[in-house]
């Protein structure tokens, strides 16, 4: 099993020091966000390459994502053939609108509440500490913490591990090195910590043993997020917590965002969240990640997009030359 990036593959593809006449299958893992950091030509070389090297005939393609764009379901077509789809999803009731042809529903078993809670900035970590503590009343499983920037992140953290001193709480953010997040992903895989306090970084690709409670101490700036940072919960049949602390500031974001969510996502309406006050709002964009608040910092979109790079200061996504780290992202 062969596992990188779009770039690293394409490149020791191109130079012959990896042959594929021995491939059977080819997947796009989280299609949704490999595809928008630009690598679609690189993605359809690649499975090009794959089907005209296979010794064995037809190889299978699959495309793996938690959430289904439109653009995805664009480059499904380019890149796959005759595929059929499948959606696991809490069992469909009556009403549901009829499967299309190719269309395959697996019933999941649903086991995650959503809570949303109406709270302000200056209470969130009190709020979040007792949660956390009557998450992790008894021994192992572990808390995800989501915040917005790096420097929210580490100043959380911090505090955090003020108000819960009998736990460990480790920060994970997009400015760590390899050897450092790996030394945070060991501790919470062996319980050393049992908190981890974490941007967006930590809303795909991590597998920790048992999750019982996510909190989203920042609202996500887009549906897409939010569904992915809901999923580090409730996974392989076990139940799990998904709690969304909504600050006056963040009000219109969460509108958008609850929107945009499917329907069993959908926590119950707090009592605030609709009285919106358009003067105070922090406007939507990746953050700056340095902590300073978009709206008075007076920019919506910053250089350092989503947790430090990812997209440029425009809000266009950048397709330059040149390898980022272990999501593969170019710049």
């Amino acid at each position: 099993m062969v596992s990188g990036t779009p770039g690293r593959l394409k490149d020791l593809i191109g130079k012959g020091e990896l042959s594929l006449a021995h491939v059977r299958y080819v997947v796009l893992d989280e299609a949704d966000e490999l595809l928008s950091l630009g690598f679609l030509k690189d993605v359809e070389w690649i499975v090009n390459q794959a089907r005209a090297q296979a010794r064995g005939g037809e190889i299978q393609v699959a495309l793996a994502s938690a959430t289904f764009p439109e653009e995805v379901r664009g480059v499904a077509a380019r890149v796959l053939r005759n595929p059929v789809r499948i959606d696991i999803e809490p069992p469909r009731t009556a009403e549901a609108a009829p499967l299309k042809a190719g269309e395959v529903v697996a019933a999941g078993e649903g086991r995650a509440e959503h809570v949303a809670r109406d709270t302000t900035r200056d209470e969130v970590l009190e709020h979040a500490a007792a949660e956390i503590r009557e998450a992790l009343r008894e021994p192992g499983g572990c808390v995800v913490v989501f915040c917005r920037t790096k420097a929210l992140t580490k100043r959380r953290a911090e505090k955090l591990g003020q108000l819960l001193p009998h736990e460990e709480v480790v920060p994970l953010e997009g400015n760590m090195d390899q050897r450092k997040r790996e030394r945070v992903m060991d501790k919470l895989r062996d319980g050393t910590a049992r908190v981890l306090v974490a941007t967006d970084i930590a809303g795909r690709g991590i597998d920790l043993p048992e999750v019982r409670l996510v909190i989203h101490a920042d609202v996500a700036t887009t549906s897409e997020d939010h569904v992915h940072r809901s999923g580090r919960t409730a996974r392989a049949g076990r139940g799990g917590r998904n709690l969304v602390f909504i600050i006056p500031e963040q009000r219109q974001r969460w509108a958008q965002v609850r929107r945009g969510l499917p329907a069993h996502l959908h926590p119950p309406k707090t009592a605030q969240e609709h009285l919106i006050d358009k003067d105070i709002q922090e406007k939507q964009g990746r953050g700056s990640g340095n902590g300073v608040d978009p709206v008075r910092s007076g920019s919506g979109r910053s250089g350092g997009g989503r947790d430090g790079g990812q997209r440029g200061g425009s809000g266009q996504r950048s397709q330059g030359q040149g390898r980022g780290g272990p999501r593969g992202g170019r710049r």
